[in-house]
């Protein structure tokens, strides 16, 4: 009879700590769970401050300025590689960029994911879509202090469904636009445009 009941309660026990294995396993990934969520929103919160940050200091300069040293240690993009502004006008403006260089950047770039702060000139119907009209001024200085600067035209397609964000825009507001990059042709333009509130 005793071996009986303390097998039962041994089963018990086993029960019980089996039980709370699996609630500890279940509040653990619960917490995780939340935690990578939070993470997630942090990141994404920080994103945001961080264009919302480089949208002032556009507006506030009236232009993109960049210092000529910081383009050293640029790599060759890579394909499916995002492309940042700083890297499109580097690439456009670059006079010291060899053949092979040039065409490793428009190959790649052919495609890529962007999200630029651009200023808007015009906005208008098109037959394949609404074409947004933009501009990317800038300032390029030199270690030396001097510095020069000019403007790069930017052409982006929006779909239908972007009309009503884009009837709230003014021309001279700097824009956030997302996208595929297409450098087809003599000019630049946005594919599958999008704006920041979509």
């Amino acid at each position: 009879m005793e071996k009986k009941s303390s097998g039962c309660v041994g089963g018990a026990v086993a029960l019980v700590i089996g039980v709370i294995v699996l609630v500890l396993v279940v509040v653990f990934g619960v917490v995780g769970l939340f935690w990578n969520v939070k993470r997630d929103a942090a990141y994404q919160e920080a994103e945001a401050v961080a264009t919302m940050s480089e949208m002032a200091a556009l507006h506030g300069h009236g232009h993109l300025e960049i210092e000529e040293d910081e383009w050293k240690d640029l790599k060759p993009l890579k394909a499916g590689e995002p492309v940042s502004i700083e890297r499109y006008l580097f690439s456009m403006i670059d006079q010291t960029a060899t053949e092979l260089a040039k065409e490793n950047f428009r190959t790649n770039a052919e495609g890529a994911p962007i999200q630029w702060a651009l200023k808007l000139r015009n906005v208008r119907e098109a037959a394949d879509g609404i074409v947004g009209e933009f501009e990317l001024p800038y300032m390029i200085t030199r270690s030396d202090g001097s510095g020069y600067g000019s403007t790069l035209n930017i052409t982006a397609t929006f779909d239908e469904g972007s009309r009503d964000a884009l009837l709230e825009l003014r021309r001279g507001d700097w824009v956030n636009v997302s996208g595929q990059l297409s450098l087809e042709g003599n000019g630049t333009s946005i594919l599958e445009a999008r704006l920041p509130a979509e």
